[in-house]
């Protein structure tokens, strides 16, 4: 078996994995985790063999793929965004390649569409999962598929016979995190409570308020506040409220921009996160399946080292 690292590293996180490749798939053996690339931007190459330096002790200079913010004008080499359309396959044959340390380095690129609302809309690392999710079953290269991504910035895609057509991206993490950290919305004697977790309580309550609102999030979002002061949510309760109301607004404005002919949505993301946009998405008469991101990723980079470093391997037109 051939050992590499493969690096998912966006803006809040890295996640390593020291993995083998087998000659199809990539067996993780072990996982690292690290400062995101905002905080590590001013040192991106010793920060990351800091994380992996114990690999690279035991088994010397290693391949390392990563993908994700590392690639972007604030990580370590900006890379190119490929334009859709764009067949997911085609991802690996753009990969930005060099060496440094003894170690070739392999950063995946980012993709970029014109949204539907006619501006620039881009992404790096989802593109990864996509690619991950696509191998994972190669049925879905047949036909047309909304893809949901779950995340700080989560994203819409629809994928068409193998192909990236066009994406979306909402801001609803970001926007959660800012608001249960920063706002007023939330704050109990003079602050709010960023460690109080979520309950179910709140949040079909949330889904039903951003229903009756039509998705207009300016006008009910302070409801967060007044229903908290006047006790008819918990604190606990009233983070679910706001998580509700923001999840049902991002899924409302993205099915009707990109829902396919099915009813159904792929959400490829952290499975907990994930399942409360499967919750929403019944809400709203939808179906919904769910992928690991961890594991879309690792097939996703499983590919990329496939195609890279064993490149007369037999595969599937998939990946």
């Amino acid at each position: 078996m051939s050992r590499y690292v493969c690096v998912d590293w966006g803006t809040s996180q890295l996640r390593a994995a020291l993995c083998e490749f087998d000659g199809n798939e990539s067996i993780a053996h072990e996982t690292l985790r690290g400062p995101g690339i905002k905080a590590a931007r001013h040192s991106v190459e010793k920060t990351l063999f800091t994380v992996i330096a114990p690999w690279i002790r035991e088994y010397g200079e290693l391949p390392i793929l990563l993908s994700g913010g590392v690639g972007s004008n604030i990580g370590w080499r900006a890379t190119k965004y490929l334009a859709c359309p764009l067949a997911v396959a085609e991802i690996t044959h753009h990969c930005t390649t060099f060496s440094t340390r003894g170690c070739d380095i392999v950063i995946v690129p980012g993709v970029e569409c014109t949204n539907c609302y006619g501006v620039t809309d881009t992404m790096r690392g989802e593109e990864l999962q996509v690619l991950g999710w696509l191998k994972a079953e190669p049925s879905r290269l047949l036909g047309m598929h909304l893809v949901c991504l779950p995340g700080t910035h989560t994203k819409w895609v629809l994928v068409e016979d193998g192909r990236i057509s066009k994406f979306q991206t909402a801001v609803t993490g970001e926007m959660y995190a800012l608001m249960l950290e920063h706002s007023i919305l939330l704050a109990q004697n003079g602050a709010s409570d960023p460690t109080i977790s979520e309950r179910e309580d709140g949040f079909s309550l949330g889904i039903e308020t951003c229903r009756e609102a039509k998705g207009v999030l300016s006008h009910v979002l302070f409801s967060a506040r007044s229903r908290l002061l006047k006790q008819e949510l918990s604190a606990h309760a009233a983070v679910s409220y706001l998580s509700g109301m923001l999840i049902a607004a991002d899924v409302m404005g993205a099915v009707e921009l990109l829902r396919p002919l099915s009813d159904h949505v792929c959400l490829v993301g952290e499975p907990a996160l994930c399942e409360r946009f499967s919750t929403v998405l019944q809400a709203f008469g939808l179906d919904s399946s769910i992928m690991d991101g961890n594991t879309a990723a690792m097939q996703g980079f499983s590919v990329v080292y496939r195609d890279m470093y064993q490149p007369d391997q037999n595969r599937s037109a998939s990946a």
